[in-house]
């Protein structure tokens, strides 16, 4: 985006300078020498924000706790449909505990049930949760997943999305 709405004011969150317009938040950058806009989302457990048609995640919580682990898939498959993204990249490094292996089949089935047909996910994890129960159940369902425990690696296998 390289304008903003008129009305437009600036916020501090977590520790960034953005721009607020009405209900949405902007991240100011420069692209060569333009000053554009990126859309970004915040929740209490993850940070979001929206890069052409990549939807960029992070979690910004520990909490393994079941109940966050079954909200991630429709909070971020919310925020794919809102922004009409065909990736999104899901970083869950700062769940460093470990993950029941319950509630890795409950999320597998959840990202199951909600995941939209044809946007590529790649989660990036700690090597020690990454067993790929999660993945495996879920591409058995239909969902496009990898799991990965290097950042370029998934970052790479999106771009290998068909548009």
């Amino acid at each position: 985006m390289l304008e903003l709405p008129s009305g437009c004011g600036t916020v501090e969150r977590n520790g960034k300078f953005l721009r607020r317009c009405g209900g949405a938040f902007y991240e100011e950058r420069f692209e060569g020498d333009r000053l554009v806009y990126t859309v970004v989302q915040w929740s209490p457990r993850m940070e979001m924000r929206v890069e052409g048609a990549l939807l960029m995640a992070r979690m910004v919580s520990d909490d393994c706790s079941r109940d966050t682990l079954m909200g991630l898939p429709g909070m971020v498959r919310r925020a794919v449909a809102e922004h009409g993204c065909t990736a999104a990249f899901v970083d869950m490094t700062a769940l460093d505990g470990p993950i029941d292996p319950v509630d890795r089949i409950f999320l597998a089935s959840r990202l199951a049930e909600v995941w939209p047909t044809g946007v590529r996910l790649a989660a990036l994890a700690l090597p020690h949760q990454v067993n790929r129960v999660i993945e495996n159940i879920a591409s058995s369902r239909g969902v496009d997943v990898r799991a990965f425990t290097d950042r370029d690696e998934a970052l790479a296998w999106l771009q290998l999305a068909p548009r």
